[in-house]
């Protein structure tokens, strides 16, 4: 009885493992010129991605606004 349950447990424990996927944290940073808490936050973004390589999507959103300068 004890090898029934240990097989069935093993059987039903199998796919999962064999299915678990790593996760990728998607970090969504929006920013505009306008805001006095936006480099903080770049820099803490920057450094959350540089220390987990290939866990962390960074993904940066600029804003525009009326200080955009598009000849640049």
């Amino acid at each position: 009885m004890k090898k029934t349950l240990i097989v069935v447990v093993a059987l039903v424990a199998l796919p999962l493992a064999l299915f678990a996927a790593e996760r990728i944290v998607v970090l969504e940073l929006l920013c505009r010129t306008a805001c006095v808490y936006c480099p903080g936050a770049a820099i803490g973004a920057d450094a959350v991605a540089e220390n987990h390589p290939g866990e962390v999507l960074l993904v940066e959103y600029h804003l525009s606004d009326p200080f955009q300068n598009n000849e640049s």
